[in-house]
């Protein structure tokens, strides 16, 4: 079924599909959102719950595994207090499921691993995977690096792990994935002096993750410069039944010109009902104009320099590896522009050993 209104085309489906696990971080605000994980095959570790299954999700504060000698690796049996709490441990020298079940006997309702690279891997039982009955989910060091930087300054980190669709009564929202959001995180001015070159496609699906369903459902988004607003629209109400889908999409966003700077992108979501879980009710899709980089990475809003967060190794962990990248890059405007240097941002894990040098 599709509607057309003044600002929004509405298209509503099913949402079967998108019943999927997430690992949420639900604060701080700082690292806030989703993040890519692989939790553990169940026909492998039959004791894990199967995260599909809304009843089985976690929720809780994270604990470093940090043991005699600062040991993060889980690789022996615990004398860390763990009750309560989510195990967060690197990647390393012994199996998975030994890790996971040291975690588990001192007390951890759930285990995360730390990959020592940016993506994620597998993770195979082993001797002691099928013993382990809490659940268990790897992440890549990038994002770990984000989360051991907050709780190394002594900040509680929250986080949500599992399925939420028919968990809550009232429960709308949206997953990054699904967003509309500017072609490349960075762009050069000289590609993007003016409406004609340059602008950003606003809008994104909404779903109503709740058993009940949602009335008078409005997107709003909102694009600021220097904290002044050059752009907000909202969309027209709509009713989301559950189980249902909405792609909302909003006016494009464009301007005369361009100032080089952070433009901060907010989309928010708001319905009749008071939400039972809001940490999917806004997000960032922030973007950047600036004097000579390009880049499809993210840029830190006050250095202005990479975060490296979407890195990925192209070959096997070895200390002879050799990185080869391919960037397709495509403009009609890219004569005007010459490649004078590439930046790259790296990732280190406590347990690699790795370096980065020029």
């Amino acid at each position: 079924m599709k509607r057309i209104y003044l600002l929004t085309t509405l298209a509503l489906v099913t949402i079967c599909a998108n019943a999927q696990v997430i690992f949420n971080v639900e604060s701080p605000a700082a690292i806030a959102g989703e993040y890519p994980f692989d939790g553990v095959d169940v026909g492998t570790w039959p004791l894990t719950p199967d995260m599909t299954i809304p009843s089985n999700f976690i929720q809780g504060t994270l604990q470093l595994v940090a043991d005699s000698g600062g040991d993060t690796l889980s690789c022996n049996p615990l004398s860390a207090d763990l009750t309560g709490k989510i195990a967060v441990l690197y990647r390393g020298s012994c199996e998975f499921g030994t890790k996971a079940l040291n975690a588990e006997n001192a007390g951890a309702i759930g285990v995360i691993i730390i990959n020592i690279a940016p993506g994620v891997v597998g993770m195979g039982p082993g001797t002691d995977g099928p013993s382990v009955s809490v659940p268990v989910l790897m992440i890549s060091s990038v994002t770990g690096a984000a989360i051991r930087a907050q709780m190394d300054a002594g900040t509680d980190v929250e986080i949500f792990y599992g399925t939420k669709n028919g968990l809550f009564d009232y429960d709308i929202g949206f997953n990054q994935e699904h967003m509309l959001r500017a072609p490349s995180a960075v762009t050069p001015q000289i590609l993007a002096q003016n409406a004609s070159e340059f602008s950003v496609e606003v809008g994104t699906w909404i779903y109503n993750l709740g058993v009940l369903n949602q009335t008078n459902v409005i997107l709003s988004a909102d694009i600021k410069l220097g904290g002044n607003s050059l752009y907000t629209g909202s969309s027209t109400p709509l009713d989301i039944a559950a189980g249902d889908s909405a792609f909302v999409v909003l006016p494009t966003f464009s301007q005369p010109n361009y100032n080089v700077g952070y433009y901060h992108t907010i989309y928010e979501i708001t319905s009749d009902n008071a939400d039972e879980y809001m940490s999917d009710n806004n997000r960032s899709a922030d973007f950047s104009i600036t004097g000579e980089g390009f880049s499809y990475c993210g840029y830190d809003s006050l250095t202005m320099e990479m975060t490296g967060g979407t890195a990925r190794r192209s070959v096997a962990l070895d200390a002879a590896d050799e990185q080869r990248f391919c960037i397709a890059f495509s403009n009609p405007n890219a004569s005007r522009v010459g490649v004078t240097g590439i930046e790259f941002a790296g990732a280190t894990s406590p347990v690699s050993g790795c370096s980065i040098r020029q």
